[in-house]
């Protein structure tokens, strides 16, 4: 009879394994984020229009940053979190201030972000908005199984 629930037990507990792996791989299959435009090698004016696709899970948000391609400030773009309608989003992204600044190379990078890191990116934002201190140091935490999207553009005004 030990051998019995010994066999039980093992049943049961790899079916809620395979059942917490399904649940697992759902919320990745949930979870997509793609930049559309502008594209990979673009070269751009200094603002430009960001465009993709997302499929959030529930209590999840899309940022938009730009960097300079090899410094490590991220800027958060848009005024806050993009706005997701049928599945598509767009965010105006501005790449630097100074004429210096043509010809540099930048780095959009969308990113799925959970409920706490939204509300500290809020946070931020709104500080930047009165102290002009803009940059983040480090790509916020990026929600698991989001993943984040890159592209690399040439601003060119």
């Amino acid at each position: 009879m030990t051998t019995l629930n010994s066999d039980v037990r093992a049943v049961i507990l790899l079916a809620v394994a395979v059942s917490g792996m399904g649940q697992g791989l759902a919320n990745a299959q949930q979870c997509k984020v793609a930049v559309t435009q502008p594209e990979q090698d673009a070269r751009v004016d200094f603002r430009v229009m960001v465009r993709g696709t997302v499929t959030l899970p529930a209590q999840s948000y899309l940022w938009v940053f730009v960097q300079v391609r090899g410094q490590n400030d991220y800027y958060p773009q848009g005024g806050g979190a993009a706005q997701v309608i049928d599945g598509e989003w767009e965010v105006l992204a501005r790449l630097g201030d100074l004429k210096e600044d043509v010809g540099l190379q930048f780095v959009i990078t969308a990113a799925v972000v959970d409920d706490a890191t939204h509300r500290l990116l809020v946070k931020h934002v709104q500080d930047a908005s009165s102290s002009g201190k803009w940059a983040l140091h480090a790509l916020p935490d990026v929600k698991q199984g989001c993943g984040i999207r890159r592209v690399i553009v040439t601003r060119t005004l």
